[in-house]
């Protein structure tokens, strides 16, 4: 079933990109996006999270992304708590090697 559906995607894609004449690296780009996002869509931490009470969470999200967080410039000196708090409102996306996922202005 999983197989079906993500061959009926990327026809889908095929479609979309053909209709709208996307170039063939944005394609692929796109085509990997939609890979991944298969690939990854089994287990999400909003499938097991969803399930635990906000103390559970923000433990468990503090032990998957903490580390990654405290080493980025924008979280530099900024309280636990908020942190704890930004954590609990954000969900995880998964891009691509390569893709921009912030541009300045």
């Amino acid at each position: 079933e999983k197989t079906g559906l993500y061959r009926d995607a990327l026809e889908t894609l095929a479609e979309y990109a053909s209709i709208h004449n996307f170039d063939k690296p944005f394609y692929k780009r796109l085509k990997n996006q939609l890979k991944l996002d298969f690939t990854n869509r089994e287990v999400s931490d909003e499938q097991v999270l969803q399930y635990l009470p906000n103390s559970m969470r923000r433990k468990v999200l503090r032990r998957l992304y903490l580390p990654s967080l405290n080493k980025t410039n924008l979280m530099k000196g900024i309280r636990q708590q908020f942190i704890d708090e930004f954590l609990t409102t954000c969900s995880v996306e998964i891009f691509t090697p390569g893709q921009e996922i912030l541009q300045r202005g």
